[in-house]
């Protein structure tokens, strides 16, 4: 046996399909004249032998490598609806609302919005959830959780509110949001976070969601609301408002809709 004939292993073998499997690549005119020219003065010659599977490895490193860099990549949250009339500010640049789907390539996470007093947006990140940020609101969004990596995610809540519901794809993803005076980790549930002149509030219509102050940690359970006056003062428990409870049933049935049975 040759080492040309030598077997390949069953990971070997798997790159080879994969490469095989690729699209060609036009040939580059000034490459393939330097290869015709080495050829012919016996300077170039194909790889041979285990020199073949270091060239195998060295693809698998790049295939490998590719798609590392592609799931990584930061992915966008996709525009759903946004009623109104009224302009959003994308990390410092003003648009009408009508036509702020030409900037959601850029919303990603930790990007800074802020809707005016008549605009408000709802953002979809594929099966894991779908966001509110609400009229007259300050925030930097959280990422839209990856397949594999960036399972976690920051955000904040400067003024206003944000309301989310998760779906089956946010299994195992935390979120962590600030407030001026609290964090709050969302793990799953439907969800709001309010900050307000009575201070920050985070409302729960299912699941669980952790506020943590410097005082002291609190639980949020279904159909509870805690209200935080300041970050030293005692956490407010009380049931949900009708009006907050409303709005989140009916976020929950647009999850639902849109989530493949979220929650």
């Amino acid at each position: 046996m040759t080492p040309d004939d030598e077997p390949l292993t069953p990971e070997e073998r798997r790159v080879r399909d994969a490469l095989r499997g690729l699209p060609a690549a036009p040939a580059d005119p000034a490459f393939r004249a330097r290869m015709r020219a080495g050829f012919v003065a016996g300077r170039a010659s194909a790889p041979a032998g285990r020199s073949r599977r270091w060239w195998l490895l060295a693809a698998s490193i790049l295939v490998v490598g590719g798609s590392v860099v592609t799931l990584t990549r930061p992915q966008p949250w996709r525009i759903v609806a946004g009623p109104g009339t009224g302009f959003v500010t994308i990390d410092g640049e003003r648009v009408a609302l009508a036509g702020v789907s030409r900037l959601a390539g850029r919303l990603v996470g930790g990007v800074h919005v802020v809707t005016d007093a008549e605009s408000e947006l709802q953002l979809q990140a594929a099966d894991a959830a779908v966001l509110v940020v609400t009229a007259g609101s300050d925030v930097r969004l959280p990422s839209v959780p990856g397949r594999w990596f960036g399972r976690s995610g920051e955000g904040a809540v400067a003024r206003g509110e944000l309301r989310g519901t998760t779906g089956p794809a946010f299994a195992g993803v935390r979120w962590h949001l600030t407030l001026p005076d609290a964090a709050v980790e969302i793990t799953g549930t439907t969800f709001a976070v309010l900050r307000t002149d009575e201070g920050s509030c985070v409302c729960v219509l299912d699941g669980q969601v952790l506020m943590a102050t410097p005082a002291a940690r609190s639980v949020v359970e279904p159909g509870r609301r805690l209200l935080l006056a300041g970050p030293t003062a005692t956490p407010l428990e009380e049931a949900l408002r009708p009006m907050e409870q409303m709005k989140l049933e009916m976020l929950r049935e647009t999850g639902r809709a849109l989530l493949a049975g979220g929650r």
